[in-house]
Order: structure tokens, then C-alpha cells, then sequence
């Protein structure tokens, strides 16, 4: 606690603290007397152990055998609800109750003004010692020591901004001085890294100037110190690396690669943490210009780094990294086992740490991408927002865009179409803050939803606005802008000209080894086929798409396409076409059109939070465990209970159960 001064009972000294207990050891304070009293005893002039501990929110550490009757007193003292509050439950760690806290640091300003500031520093020296960075940091900005808070935050940006600490990263560097930020070349560094991640990109290339004039003229900044020619070559591989980053989010997908691996040049073999980064960095531009080969080599690669580095954080975003690039070529087995193998090194580090590792987004965000295509909607929903809360503790805008466009599918294919409209159009508003090429991404995907809602209109205009053709020449990067301007020209009635787009899209993307965009390609292609009444070659596309897709259990991509699907798809059965796997697609849009006629015989249909409460409550859980799980107040659900009791014209759970079930709505 920041506002509490905290005790521990073994270990090391702390700085300012000669007994590291609340009371002194030897001649301590009987118990029960007050805490003016343990302060009124010191002789004059002198503030005393528990004094000295004023300002630090932890204090010392010392063997228990060693000092015994301080654990004595420290039990008692809990026993009796005075003075301190256990932080674990091995009740090694204390903190002294605020109140009595504040009467420490306000004894110690009356007393000893001028010695705050050194205890200070020997606390941020103390807690630097001990690799708690944060702390350090925040008692160097307190003993007024910029100089010390400089090194500390230009040695830790990166670690903080994995450990999910960026608005902590920023708030300490708007608290140094312009002037220092700009003649200290890692300052720079640290600076940009922080905004780069974050997604405000304008701020970036001024800093990046000032790190390399800085770097160039550090000899004439006499209060900065001189760096070796080892430590230049360094920060010339960070900022080639913050570039390649703001490239990539900017749409600049060669020119970021290239920036990439001149960082990596720079960079020596043994900073194997940040060249694993960007080497991550590297391959995720590879995948989306369409490389994937190289994309998946030099993803392992990095993974080997990882593994080299023993660094747990860098391991999952690779991870996350890798399982979405077997999505694109298809692979959603690969891709899940991938997904599984990240989460399960983010449950370690929780149940480790006691706090969520928010670099593993991507990774939650992609396992519900698998999830929703093999139509556990539940399950993926999830996963999607678990990733899309961490990507947003994390920082990097990229991830979090990939969080809303996969929230606002899931909601897609659960009906709840205003519910996807407004995370998408919440996603356009981020993504607006980062670039011109993010903003395009997103109205790409709205365009495809309002197509799904039967909004041709809406879609039309971004066809016509994001200005592109059939006829146009176009990278694998622009790959989902075209496909739909595909759905577009179908829904226009534009078959043959739709049909020329979609036979391009399929030569890149086979080429590619993309697999999933070819299945939605030879889905879509079957699809205008049979609007064209040429319904055996519709088949024949069809027929392709099930043999890539069955091994890996798609199931979205087709029954997401809707009745025209249904009939094509009973036209395979009857032909004998894949007879167990359309069988098993058939059952799953029948029972889509059950879920959504059933919503449209209600007056007032379910809302998509009162249908996961209703289908929790389903399975017998109490009010609180309805909020556990679903992450909300037990008022909220007795709000969402009484909604759901007036549209289902019921009165107990019993009855909304069966009412529901009765309306195929469990």
C-alpha cells in the first residue's frame, strides 16, 4: 500500500529502520499502548526505528529465529487490531494501518524535516536491490533524486510495459524534467517505447530525433553521462525498433520489416530479451505482408530466444504471435494447443505473482477467434473479453483492435447485432487515435456487419468512400478490404465482376498458404455460383472448402453465411458430398435460426448480458456465483433477473429455465 507503511517480519534490514518492526525490539511498548506513546518515548532529537520507517510502504526483513520476540509482538499487535494489517497469509509481510501511518510521517516532518528525503533514497537503493522496480522508482521521485528516477526508468521501460505498467511508466516520465528526458538518449528511448506502445504515434519521431542528436552530441551535455560505443550501437537498435513498430501499425508493413532487422543489426547477440521482442515485431509484419513461411521461421526463432532468455513474458507473446498465424494458414487445431500452451505460463506467473500477466491478450483474444469458428460461442465470448481487459491494462493499441474485431464477431454470430455495432464503432474511435490504417481496418469490419444486418446501403458507401476496385492491384496486407468489397459486389447482384475479384483473392492467398481465407473464398465463390443457377460447380467450390475445413472443425465460416448456405449445403447432402460433416453444419445453422426466431417471438427480446445470465442461471449457481462468474455485481444480476423475468412473463428461476428452454433460448 502507497499510503501505509508496511512491516515484514524476515529477511534484511530496510533503509531507515534499525529493527524492522512496528515496535523496538528490546524494551518494546507493552501491548495496547498507543501509538503516540511508542513515538513520545524516543529521546529528544532522535525519530527512532519506527520513526525512520515513516515514509517507506514496505520495512525490513529479518530471520524470525534471529529476532523472535519481534514476531511475538508482530502477531500480538495483529491479534489486537493495532497498528498493523497482514499483507500474505504466511504473515511475513505487514503494513502499518493508515491512519497510524499518517502519524509517523506527519511525527517525522515536525521532528526531522530535512530527513524524508535520505530515507527516501536508501529506500529506493533498497527496494532496487531487490528487483521491485516500482517502488524504487516511486521513492526516487520522492527524495527528489530525478537523476536516480532517470537511470531506474530508462533500465525497466520495457519490463514495465510487458508487466502491464504503462500508465505508471507515464506518469513518472511527465514527472521529470523536459530538459533531462531530452539529453538522455534512453530517456528518449523509454519515452518513445511508452508512446509507441500506447498508440500515440505523433509524440514518437520527436523523441527519437532528440535520442539520436542527444546520442550525436552527448560529449556536450556535461551532465549526462558519457556512453561506450557498445551503448550507442544499442540505442541506435531501440529506436530502428520503435520505427519498425510505428511503421507496422501505420500500414507500412516493408518499411517497418526493414526497420526491424536493422535493429536487430545493431543490437548485440546477448540482449537476447529485446532482440526476441523485436524479432516478434519482425514476424508479425512478416504474416500480415503475406510471407508466411518466413513469418512462421522467424517466429521460432524468437521462441528459441525466449527459451535462451528464460523470459516467461516474451514466451507468451510469441506464443499468442504463432497461434494467430496458424489461424491464417488454416491450422485451428495448432492454433488452440498454442493458445493453451500461453495461458497455461499466464496461470503459473498468477498464481505466482497474485496478479494477471496482461501480455497474454493476444493470446486469449486468439484462443477465442478458434473458439468461435468451432461455434462455442460461450467459451470464446470469454476469451475475447479477458483479452481485450488485459490489451487494454497492456497498452499496445494493435492488440486491443484485435480484441473489439473479435468481440464484435462473436456478437455477430450470437444475433446480437446493435451489441456488435457499438464495439466496433467503439474500436473505430481507438483505432482513429493511431492511424489512418487502423481507422480503415475497423470500417472494414463494420462494413462487413452491416452487410451481415442486410444494410447494403451503409456498406455501399464504404465501398464507394475507401475508394476501391475490383480491377486494382493490390499486397496481402489489403487482403480483408477486398474481400469485402467481394460480399459487397454480391449483395449488389455483381456476380461476374465479384467472381473476378474472388478468383484473384484466391491465387494470393493460396499462394500464401493462407488456408482459412481460402475456405471463406471457395465458400463465397460457391455462393455467387449458385446465385448464377450453375449449381454443380457451386458444389465443386463447396466440395473443396469441406475437405479443407472438416479436419479442423470449421464450423462459423459456413453456417455464419446463413440460408443460402442452408440450401447449398442440403443440396451436398443430398449428393452424398461429406455426408457426416455437412449433417453436422446443418444441425448447427438449425439450431442458430431456432435461438434467433425464438429472441423474435418475444415483445421485447433478450439482451446478449441477460442471455449469458440466463444461461448461467440454468445450471443451477446462486446470485453470487452468477457475478463471479460473469465478472459483475450480485446487484447487477438481480437487475438483469428482474428484466428477464418481465420478457419471459415469469416469476422464479424454475420458471425462467424451462421458459427458456421451451423457446430454444438453453
Amino acid at each position: 500500500s502507497s499510503s501505509a507503511t508496511a512491516v515484514r517480519d524476515g529477511g534484511a534490514e530496510s533503509p531507515g529502520s534499525s529493527s524492522a518492526t512496528a515496535v523496538r525490539h528490546g524494551g518494546a511498548e507493552p501491548p495496547g499502548s498507543s501509538s503516540v506513546a511508542a513515538l513520545r518515548d524516543r529521546a529528544p532529537g532522535t525519530p527512532g526505528s519506527v520513526g525512520r520507517t515513516a515514509p517507506l510502504p514496505r520495512a525490513a526483513n529479518l530471520p524470525r529465529d534471529r529476532f523472535a520476540p519481534g514476531q511475538e509482538i508482530l502477531e500480538y499487535l495483529e491479534q489486537a487490531n493495532l497498528f498493523i494489517v497482514p499483507l500474505d497469509d504466511e504473515r511475513r509481510w505487514y503494513r502499518y494501518h493508515h491512519l497510524f501511518a499518517d502519524l509517523l510521517r506527519s511525527r517525522l516532518e515536525q521532528t526531522h524535516p530535512g530527513l524524508a528525503p535520505a530515507l527516501h533514497r536508501r529506500a529506493s537503493v533498497w527496494y532496487e536491490q531487490r528487483g521491485l522496480t516500482a517502488e524504487a522508482v516511486s521513492h526516487a521521485l520522492a527524495a527528489g533524486d530525478v537523476e536516480r528516477m532517470a537511470r531506474l526508468i530508462a533500465e525497466n521501460a520495457l519490463p514495465m510495459i510487458y508487466l502491464g505498467e504503462l500508465e505508471t511508466l507515464v506518469g513518472w516520465l511527465d514527472a521529470l524534467p523536459e530538459k533531462l528526458v531530452h539529453s538522455r538518449p534512453w530517456l528518449c528511448v523509454a519515452y518513445g517505447w511508452t508512446l509507441a506502445y500506447a498508440g500515440t504515434f505523433d509524440g514518437v519521431e520527436p523523441l527519437l530525433r532528440e535520442a539520436e542528436k542527444a546520442l550525436v552530441g552527448l560529449d556536450d551535455h556535461i551532465e549526462a553521462p558519457v556512453l561506450s560505443e557498445a551503448e550507442g550501437e544499442r540505442i541506435v537498435g531501440h529506436i530502428a525498433a520503435i520505427r519498425a513498430y510505428s511503421a507496422a501499425l501505420s500500414g507500412e508493413i516493408d518499411r517497418g520489416a526493414d526497420l526491424a532487422r536493422e535493429a536487430l543489426q545493431h543490437l548485440p547477440e546477448e540482449d537476447l530479451k529485446v532482440r526476441g521482442s523485436i524479432a516478434t515485431t519482425l514476424g508479425s509484419m512478416l504474416q500480415v505482408g503475406g510471407d508466411l513461411v518466413e513469418a512462421s521461421r522467424v517466429l521460432t526463432e524468437a521462441s528459441d530466444i525466449s527459451k535462451a532468455a528464460d523470459d516467461r513474458h516474451l514466451a507468451i507473446e510469441i506464443l499468442g504471435d504463432l497461434a494467430v498465424l496458424h489461424v491464417t494458414r488454416g491450422q485451428l487445431h495448432k492454433a488452440g494447443a498454442t493458445c493453451r500452451d500461453a495461458l497455461q505460463l499466464a496461470e503459473e506467473y498468477l498464481k505466482e505473482s497474485g496478479r494477471p500477466l496482461s501480455v497474454a491478450a493476444c493470446a486469449h483474444i486468439c484462443m477465442g477467434a478458434v473458439l468461435r469458428e468451432w461455434n462455442d460461442l460461450e467459451a470464446a465470448m470469454h476469451r475475447a473479453m479477458e483479452g481485450l481487459a488485459l490489451s487494454k491494462q497492456w497498452g499496445p493499441a494493435s492488440v486491443s483492435l484485435q480484441g473489439y474485431a473479435e468481440v464484435t464477431r462473436i456478437l455477430q454470430a450470437r444475433g446480437d447485432m446493435d451489441g456488435a455495432l457499438d464495439t466496433i464503432q467503439e474500436a473505430e474511435l481507438v483505432a482513429a487515435g493511431v492511424s489512418s490504417w487502423c481507422r480503415a481496418l475497423m470500417a472494414t469490419q463494420e462494413a462487413r456487419l452491416c452487410l451481415a444486418q442486410g444494410d447494403l446501403g451503409a456498406a455501399s458507401r464504404w465501398a464507394q468512400e475507401s475508394e476501391l476496385s475490383a480491377d486494382d492491384e493490390f499486397g496481402f496486407q489489403y487482403l480483408s478490404g477486398y474481400i469485402v468489397l467481394g460480399r459487397v459486389l454480391i449483395a449488389q447482384g455483381a456476380f461476374d465482376e465479384a467472381l473476378r475479384l474472388l478468383a484473384r483473392l484466391l491465387d494470393l492467398t493460396e499462394t500464401a498458404g493462407a488456408m482459412g481465407t481460402v475456405i471463406e473464398i471457395l465458400t463465397l465463390q460457391a455462393l455467387v455460383l449458385q446465385g448464377q443457377d450453375k449449381l454443380d460447380p457451386a458444389l465443386a467450390r463447396l466440395e473443396r472448402a469441406l475437405s479443407l475445413a472438416e479436419p479442423e472443425g470449421y464450423v462459423r465460416t459456413f453456417i455464419d453465411e446463413g440460408a443460402p448456405m442452408g440450401d447449398l449445403l442440403r443440396q451436398a447432402a443430398a449428393r452424398g458430398i461429406r455426408l457426416d460433416y455437412v449433417s453436422a453444419l446443418l444441425a448447427a445453422l438449425e439450431g442458430d435460426a431456432k435461438t434467433r426466431g425464438a429472441q423474435a417471438t418475444l415483445v421485447e427480446p433478450l439482451s446478449e448480458r441477460e442471455l449469458e445470465v440466463l444461461r448461467v442461471l440454468a445450471t443451477g449457481l446462486s446470485n453470487k456465483e452468477i457475478a463471479e462468474t460473469l465478472f459483475i455485481a450480485v446487484g447487477t444480476v438481480k437487475q438483469h433477473l428482474k428484466s428477464i423475468y418481465g420478457k419471459l412473463g415469469v416469476h422464479s428461476r424454475t420458471e425462467a429455465a424451462h421458459r427458456a428452454r421451451d423457446l430454444s433460448l438453453l
